[in-house]
């Protein structure tokens, strides 16, 4: 038998945390859709599922709670927890393998290989939790497993992006681009920043399956107030974490936008050569530096300074590549087989 004023204090404890998802899940979208429109790209709206979900569900929950598990409404609100509940999971698991990856962060396409990562990665979880709804008591242990694989890849990803930040970073230091390297600064402040939360938010996800679902079932069964307890620590460890991750990669202005080609599990960035930097004057006419090194120009009009690689273009004096090119073999002087120029003969330079 349910005590009914026992779960009073449920009702209200779901009631906030819905008002509170309520009033964050609304400034995304503001922030999202218009203030920041500007800013915004894929990921940020991937995200707010995220919290629409989770609102619902806390709402759901305050609502099924308030039927003493009576009545026909309480299989209606039973249902809509349960959807909402899954719903959220997957598409909380699914965003942090999507940012532990990189996506829209430091670049826009992710490969074949990486995309049936994340799919097979939000049917899973879907499958899982849908699973675990149904008889909770056998399949705990499945949901363990299931969130430590979640933790090792989102973590093995978060940490090779980090790799590859800090490569790309010393590259530009080192290249003397001035230009690029506070948003790669920037980038990897805020996905270290990132780890730092996912290992929060996965140890207390963990904490709370192992110690207080598996751990201790018969006291949590026996005592109302300690389940209370149990349902305030994981609500806002998990509020606080999303909270922060959501905070970080929101969309605002990031600086200028750049792209690492190759993250993922064969993970290499190519050094940059040492150049120089140009402005052509009006009349597109070519500068003529006397460096032999590559020169990168930026065309003076129309210049998008969020995606600057649209509109740059890499003279290459001809004398440095003349110094590394390696002739084929030469035919034998015959008509049909004019011996070709060298590279030494030609002054003109060439842009690329």
């Amino acid at each position: 038998m349910v005590d009914c004023n026992e779960l009073e204090k449920y009702e209200y404890l779901f009631a906030v945390f819905g008002g509170l998802w309520s009033i964050f899940t609304a400034w995304w979208i503001s922030n999202t859709w218009w203030f920041n429109a500007r800013h915004t790209k894929p990921l940020h709206k991937i995200m707010s599922f995220v919290l629409i979900f989770k609102s619902l569900y806390c709402i759901f929950v305050s609502l099924l709670v308030s039927t003493c598990f009576e009545g026909t409404a309480f299989q209606y609100w039973g249902l809509a927890m349960t959807s909402t509940f899954t719903l959220y999971n997957t598409f909380i698991y699914t965003n942090l393998v999507l940012i532990s990856k990189g996506f829209c962060i430091t670049r826009y396409m992710l490969h074949r290989s990486e995309i049936t990562v994340v799919a097979m990665t939000m049917g899973a979880v879907y499958l899982g939790y849908s699973a675990y709804m149904i008889e909770p008591s056998r399949l705990t242990l499945l949901l363990l497993i299931m969130m430590l694989s979640l933790f090792y890849i989102t973590a093995k990803f978060t940490m090779q992006n980090i790799a590859a930040l800090r490569i790309q970073l010393s590259s530009m230091s080192q290249s003397n681009i001035a230009v690029l390297i506070p948003p790669v600064a920037k980038k990897l402040s805020m996905m270290r920043n990132y780890l730092k939360i996912l290992y929060f938010y996965f140890i207390s996800q963990l904490f709370h399956n192992i110690v207080f679902v598996n751990g201790l079932p018969n006291l949590i069964e026996a005592s109302w107030d300690y389940n209370f307890g149990i349902d305030v620590f994981r609500e806002t460890c998990e509020m606080v974490a999303i909270f922060i991750i959501f905070l970080i990669f929101r969309s605002k202005d990031q600086g200028q936008f750049f792209a690492i080609p190759e993250v993922g599990f064969n993970n290499y960035v190519a050094p940059l050569a040492t150049f120089y930097s140009a402005k052509v004057p009006v009349g597109n006419q070519v500068l003529n530096v006397d460096r032999k090194a590559p020169i990168v120009i930026y065309c003076p009009q129309q210049f998008d300074t969020e995606r600057p690689y649209n509109n740059l273009m890499i003279g290459v004096p001809m004398a440095e590549l003349a110094t590394t090119y390696q002739p084929v073999q030469q035919y034998p002087q015959h008509p049909q087989h004019p011996q070709q120029p060298q590279m030494s003969e030609i002054r003109q330079p060439l842009l690329i």
